[in-house]
């Protein structure tokens, strides 16, 4: 009997579940089918959308995908973001019995963000339902911190550039994307009755642009079939200037000359890290401004700025970063933690600067210190970075109102606002394009995680550069090789 060769061809197939022209809830499905299956997500995020009320915010995020998560082996985590990690917590609950997969920074830091997500959302929940009571409506936490406990429990953290088997046929490995602590980009090889197929998952990136702590993205001499690239600046490109500029600038106009306070509201994860290693640079520059102090106001910050330090993580860091340690023991930092001395040491009129979460002004003690600063004129609120539309912080950057109501407080805006230009974690569009220019042998581009615009943009420049098939996949749309 002659034995008949098993075809592999098209044995592969990537569904889109999540940041299909648009920025949030990445999430794709890959089902490889040999002699048996391997099923695994590369992310599972939240959408993250200012514009939906409370209801349509659960809602949204509430809706199972259009798979049976008892059969998923795999959750590969690229970072620890929001959007794209914030459904983990969902997991238990939804039937997984498998295992999620990251690097060893990203697990300390996705318990941190989903920790401090199942409490902001079993307070908002409680709020929401005594508020509308005798309505009759109610809505429930998406997961517990029980569920958040399962998730990290089995979730198994690596290396980069180390190959772990997902089955007989197929290897990941997590490779450096700079972007924020831990982050990394989901390399994935497949062998099977004689042909190999690779696949690249960029996640977020900020390519060839330094990003503190963190180790650099670099695809020189990699091959891939596939490759699935972020377009969140697809069509944009950052500023050359240097923020420390205009950051020294403010430090002296607002805080040294009149005496005042600035606000710089940051991102917990990263930004607020990125921020203070900002002004240690500035402060080193100018000695005439060692008076004056600086306070991270955040608990989950704080939190943050701990796991970053720790010595164990700085082999996931490029070798520069290892000289820029005394960052965490700056005496000129005073860190806070509990709202009580947001309010015994912040409420002054004192000069200083205060670097404090959320960075958009949704939550935290920088909506709090923003209600207490805004009205007062020679102040100044400084964003560190998108202002997502329908925030307190895009109303505030965008000019369009002189007032607006916090938290059941009318706000008067009389200091001055700004943003600091340069800061983000994202490869810009040259950036990104320089990325996948190092891919060899490149037969599909995948553009996701942007806007319409953004997307569309990118993959225009690419088919003419790569001279690949590129494509801006709808939600539950379907590729196979």
């Amino acid at each position: 009997m002659i034995a008949i060769a098993k075809k592999s061809k098209n044995n592969i197939k990537i569904q889109y579940l999540g940041a299909n022209n648009q920025v949030t809830g990445s999430c794709t499905y890959v089902q490889i089918k040999t002699d048996k299956q391997l099923n695994f997500l590369v992310d599972f995020g939240g959408i993250q959308d200012n514009r939906l009320n409370v209801e349509d915010y659960y809602k949204a995020n509430s809706n199972n995908l259009p798979i049976d998560f008892s059969k998923l082996d795999y959750v590969l985590i690229t970072h620890a973001h929001s959007d794209h990690i914030f459904k983990v917590g969902m997991l238990k609950s939804l039937g997984f019995k498998g295992k999620i997969l990251c690097t060893v920074p990203t697990v300390d830091l996705m318990q941190l963000n989903l920790t401090d997500s199942a409490y902001i959302m079993d307070k908002e929940c409680q709020k929401f339902n005594t508020k509308n009571q005798t309505k009759g409506k109610k809505i429930y936490p998406l997961y517990t911190q029980n569920c958040v406990e399962w998730a990290i429990d089995n979730t198994l953290g690596y290396d980069y550039n180390i190959l772990i088997d997902l089955d007989e046929y197929t290897t990941l490995e997590f490779l450096p994307a700079g972007h924020i602590t831990g982050a990394s980009m989901v390399s994935i090889v497949h062998k099977y009755d004689g042909q190999e197929k690779s696949m690249l998952f960029t996640g977020d990136t900020s390519g060839s642009r330094e990003k503190v702590f963190t180790k650099s993205a670099d695809l020189k001499g990699r091959s891939y079939d596939y490759c699935q690239i972020e377009s969140t600046y697809g069509n944009r490109l950052h500023p050359s200037k240097s923020p420390l500029e205009q950051l020294e600038q403010d430090i002296y106009n607002v805080v040294f000359e009149r005496g005042k306070t600035l606000l710089i509201p940051v991102f917990a994860i990263a930004r607020s890290t990125e921020v203070l290693h900002l002004l240690k640079q500035v402060y080193e520059k100018c000695p005439h401004f060692e008076d004056i102090p600086i306070y991270l106001a955040s608990p989950m910050s704080c939190k943050a700025q701990r796991i970053v330090s720790k010595d164990n993580m700085f082999q996931y860091y490029d070798d520069k970063w290892s000289s820029e340690k005394d960052l965490f023991r700056w005496k000129q930092v005073t860190y806070i933690e509990s709202f009580e001395d947001v309010k015994t040491q912040l409420m002054n009129s004192k000069p200083k600067i205060c670097v404090s979460a959320s960075g958009m002004l949704d939550s935290g003690y920088s909506r709090f210190l923003t209600t207490c600063f805004a009205p007062q004129r020679g102040s100044k609120i400084l964003f560190s970075g998108y202002q997502g539309e329908g925030t307190l912080g895009n109303l505030m950057l965008s000019k369009t109102q002189k007032s607006t109501t916090i938290d059941g407080k009318v706000i008067k805006f009389k200091a001055d606002i700004d943003l600091l230009q340069g800061m983000s974690s994202h490869a810009d569009m040259n950036d990104l394009i320089n990325l996948v220019k190092q891919i060899k042998g490149i037969k599909h581009i995948a553009v996701v995680h942007g806007d319409e615009e953004a997307s569309n943009n990118l993959k225009d420049k690419l088919f003419k550069i790569i001279k690949c098939d590129v494509d801006v996949p709808k939600y539950e749309s379907i590729y196979k090789f």
